[in-house]
């Protein structure tokens, strides 16, 4: 027990000494101290452990202004501890399987199954119990720099190309949430479309090289609540075309997936009908990630309302049977 103490309060330290540094600031090591609720002499043997070679930290110090980060040298804890040994790794997930009951670390299963998959894969383990959905995806690299640049409010300077555009270009944007969706990442950033400020969704896949600071600026809404703000979609696509949607599902077994893990989250509980079907109701904005999630059924599912949604996804099933006729 007593182990499994000293290894939750030297993780504690190290966890609070990056997030004070990964600010880009200086702390000092009083400051350092006071937040770790201990002197300055342990501090210096935290910094001593997080510079070695389990985390490789690329912290400097100076006894004029205390510590940082260099800035030249990205770090990512997340990274450090991906690559640290599995007997580490596994004395960390006893100590947080302990406190996975108390308050502060409620909700945190996925995180735990995360790294117990992790210790099988330093294990050479080819049959893991567990396994996550990932996919390859370009541009994740950025996602810990994106973190950290959002994090320190900063703006920021992209060269984006789209799917659809013959040449990048580059974009000032100010971001404000990393959001992920259907196993892809989009940067929610504020940027200037004729001289006015917009929030944008950009897919970090589309990012062409690392993203940058930038000393160009331009006024930013601060009364705009991310969270609230997304409430009504699926996907990230911002319509402002609220709609309330009716579906009829002829499959029971099919409805299930739908009942069991919600469209949305304004799913009402379902209307079970005499001649076997089922009808979901909720309600959001009209978008193309809407136009997806109802074609994944397939013939399993009737849009019943509103018309306009109907009418849309009869012609395109109409579109695509036409690819099988002759």
């Amino acid at each position: 027990m007593a182990t499994n103490q000293r290894i939750y309060k030297t993780l504690k330290a190290i966890l609070t000494i990056h997030k004070l540094l990964r600010t880009g600031n200086e702390v000092s090591g009083e400051a350092l101290a006071k937040a770790c609720g201990t002197d300055k002499r342990t501090i210096v043997d935290y910094v001593a452990l997080m510079k070695s070679s389990s985390f490789k930290a690329p912290i400097e110090s100076s006894r004029y202004y205390g510590y940082r980060y260099k800035k030249e040298t990205p770090f990512s804890l997340l990274g450090a501890l991906e690559d640290t040994e599995s007997g580490t790794l596994n004395e960390l997930l006893a100590v947080v399987r302990q406190l996975q009951h108390t308050k502060e670390l409620r909700g945190m299963e996925r995180v735990l199954l995360a790294l117990e998959r992790q210790i099988g894969v330093i294990n050479g383990n080819p049959n893991p119990l567990i396994e996550f959905e990932e996919a390859e995806l370009r541009g994740r690299e950025y996602l810990d720099k994106l973190y950290r640049l959002i994090h320190q409010q900063k703006f920021i300077r992209v060269l984006y190309q789209g799917f659809d555009m013959q040449q990048p270009v580059s974009k000032i944007l100010y971001p404000v949430q990393l959001r992920e969706f259907n196993n892809r990442w989009y940067l929610i950033a504020w940027g200037e479309i004729e001289g006015e400020p917009v929030l944008q969704n950009i897919p970090i896949d589309r990012i062409q090289q690392e993203p940058g600071e930038t000393t160009a600026s331009f006024e930013v809404p601060d009364n705009v609540e991310i969270t609230a703000y997304f409430k009504d979609l699926i996907g990230v696509t911002k319509t402002n075309v609220k709609i309330t949607v009716k579906l009829r599902f002829h499959n029971r077994k099919r409805a299930n997936y739908a009942i069991t893990k919600k469209i949305h989250a304004s799913q009402s509980d379902p209307v079970y009908n005499e001649d076997d079907t089922i009808d979901i109701t909720f309600e959001v904005e009209w978008n193309k990630e809407l136009i997806a999630k109802i074609l994944e059924f397939g013939a399993d599912v009737e849009v019943l309302e509103p018309k306009d949604l109907r009418q849309k996804i009869a012609e395109t099933l109409r579109s695509a049977s036409a690819w099988y006729e002759g």
